[in-house]
């Protein structure tokens, strides 16, 4: 996949030269080809990817029928522990504010 991705650099660097000639058409052809290779294995990759998170998931997620649903179940899962995380009480003590409030001038 990389060394399309180059090439396809490589052409669209060369696009106005190439382009500009008489014969120059097969460069839009070639650009088309790389991408829809290019496309066709980062989709693959992106589906693998989505299937080993889903099925890493510890949390016992993978109740869903279908790939898509279940990642759905795990973002939901994740979401579900950031909001108990956030909302709970902050292990961080309090500042400690004096006895007597004061006024914004700082009078008291």
């Amino acid at each position: 996949m990389q060394n399309r991705l180059f090439h396809l650099a490589w052409l669209g660097e060369e696009l106005p030269t190439i382009a500009a000639q008489r014969d120059g058409g097969w460069i839009y052809r070639q650009i088309a080809r790389e991408a829809a290779a290019v496309l066709a294995v980062a989709t693959q990759y992106v589906s693998e990817n989505e299937l080993a998170r889903v099925f890493m998931d510890a949390r016992g997620t993978l109740s869903a029928e279908s790939p898509e649903e279940q990642s759905v179940d795990a973002v939901r899962a994740a979401w579900l522990d950031t909001d108990a995380v956030t909302s709970s009480p902050s292990s961080v003590p309090e500042q400690r504010t004096r006895a007597h409030a004061m006024r914004v001038d700082g009078r008291r």
